[in-house]
């Protein structure tokens, strides 16, 4: 019984994270002024067993300045250099997002499919 009041705890936790990271993303795509990112040049952030590669992006924004982020999602290695959509708040342009699925959806799919999991793991001990 302790096991089932665990996991739906962590179920509610992680579910209620991930709605909050999809509200986020959403009201970001409904608000976000658009622009076409250019790839700067790949950042390298070394982990214990690995180096991941991050692509640093820059745009212009609406104001006419630019600006340069590193993309969230790392890759195993250094991919090719292309252009890319950014999403950034029409009142904040340092905190762009690249627009993609795995950079912007990933997280709160995997969110709520843990949630989800933990939930099914909770009826097991029920």
């Amino acid at each position: 019984m302790i096991a089932a009041i665990y996991l739906y705890t962590v179920g509610v936790s992680l579910g209620l994270f991930g709605l909050f990271l999809a509200y986020k993303r959403i009201a970001l795509f409904i608000s976000a002024n658009r622009a076409v990112g250019e790839f700067v040049r790949f950042e390298e952030h070394r982990g214990v067993n690995n180096t991941y590669y991050y692509a640093v992006i820059k745009f212009e924004a609406q104001d006419g300045k630019t600006y340069e982020f590193v993309g969230g999602a790392g890759h195993s290695s250094p991919g090719e250099a292309k252009q890319y959509t950014v999403l950034y708040p029409p009142d904040n342009p340092s905190k762009a997002m690249l627009y993609g699925f795995l950079d912007y959806w990933a997280a709160p799919i995997c969110f709520l499919i843990l949630s989800g999991a933990a939930f099914f793991a909770a009826q097991r001990y029920h």
